[in-house]
């Protein structure tokens, strides 16, 4: 797909999604609200291709969903709709306006960076938003019963999250560095000098593939995510090959031969379903009054702020071969979590359903976070 009909299939996509989110939203008695999605759809018009542009930055992106998620807040403070009739109204009118504007846009790669290509990349990044937004609307219908509101939500959100971010692999000297930036910011730097073959592994059983660096004495399976999205008409073995002498190999095993990286990817995968069974479980037990539905809304948040850093630990934990990044970072930072989960627990009356919630968020969060996390942590083998 070229990047001109990737630009309008993602137009096609908002645009719809700005006319469902006005459908959901309006009110019947509308007075004067109309003013709000016709103003928004003026100004997504006339500046939409160039915040879209800056959107695809990882700093507008994190800013401009955070301005949402915070909006979304403050309007569930407020038992009148009209706050969040207001906010949902602006946002389904901004959304006609940057579908409209989105096939004047340009998209310009990094050019000193191995990146996904635009056309495979944005598209995807474009459709999580919007399912981010819908689960956000979701959650701000109160007629939606809260057992229900508050998986689908979560289910929605989730998904979005998942894929909104990006990878970057560069190579300065004998230097190789994989960054990751998205619900979890994680880099690697390694030192090619260790290293002599670059192996493309494609599993014999199925259409599996992975990234090898091999000594004689061990393999390094680089994250499988490098091999999700094309970065253009080379392979990605073959652009490594070119900015570094190292043999490059294409190799076929089997599922025997792979087991070093099978069953530990397998580990997280299951530690990941078991954490949203649990989860699952124990929300169908619980039940949450509608009057605490703002309480849930801010431990669903900080649970989810925690979540990235208990899923590494426990990845690192459970998963053999797996190697610990330098740094994780979470934006904003988990200890911002941790006291917002303790400030409303304990300035609440009856603590213990609160409570029974935040291992519930926390189960869905690490469990989606695991198996993220597969996908973006390298594993290594010892040979002998």
């Amino acid at each position: 797909m070229n990047l001109s009909r990737s630009l309008a299939v993602m137009a096609g996509n908002v645009f719809t999604t700005g006319l469902l989110v006005l459908f959901l939203s309006f009110p019947t008695d509308s007075g004067l609200l109309w003013l709000f999605p016709v103003g928004a759809l003026l100004l997504g018009r006339r500046y939409g291709s160039h915040l879209w542009r800056d959107f695809f930055t990882d700093r507008f992106s994190a800013l401009g969903l955070g301005g949402l998620a915070l909006g979304l807040i403050l309007g569930l403070c407020y038992s009148d709709r009209l706050w969040l009739e207001i906010f949902w109204l602006t946002i389904g009118g901004g959304l006609l306006g940057l579908g409209w504007s989105l096939p004047e846009l340009r998209l310009l790669s990094n050019s000193d960076l191995i990146t996904p290509e635009p056309s495979v990349h944005y598209p995807i990044r474009v459709n999580r938003l919007l399912s981010i937004l819908w689960g956000w609307l979701i959650w701000s219908i109160p007629s939606i019963p809260i057992g229900w509101r508050a998986p689908l939500a979560i289910l929605f959100v989730t998904l979005g999250l998942m894929s909104v971010g990006n990878w970057q692999l560069g190579i300065e000297g004998k230097e190789l560095t994989i960054g990751f930036k998205g619900v979890i910011n994680i880099s690697y730097q390694f030192n090619l000098d260790r290293f002599q073959r670059l192996l493309l592994v494609k599993l014999q059983e199925g259409g599996i593939s992975w990234l090898q660096l091999t000594n004689p004495q061990e393999e390094l399976t680089l994250p499988s995510i490098l091999l999700e999205s094309t970065v253009g008409k080379d392979d990605i073995s073959e652009i490594l090959s070119q900015h570094y002498p190292l043999v490059r190999q294409v190799t076929t095993r089997d599922s025997l031969q792979m087991m070093g990286i099978l069953l530990p990817q397998a580990m997280g995968i299951f530690v990941g379903v078991s954490c949203l069974v649990l989860g699952t479980i124990l929300w169908t037990i619980i039940r949450i009054p509608e009057s605490q539905s703002y309480a849930i809304t801010w431990l669903l948040g900080s649970s989810f702020i925690l979540s990235p850093i208990l899923a590494s630990c426990l990845f690192l934990l459970v998963v053999p071969g797996s190697i610990p990044p330098p740094v994780i970072v979470s934006l904003p930072p988990w200890e911002l979590g941790v006291i917002i989960i303790l400030v409303y627990l304990f300035s609440q009356g009856d603590v213990m359903p609160l409570l029974l919630a935040t291992i519930v968020f926390l189960s869905w969060g690490v469990g989606i976070c695991m198996f993220q996390l597969v996908r973006l942590v390298p594993i290594i083998s010892k040979l002998n």
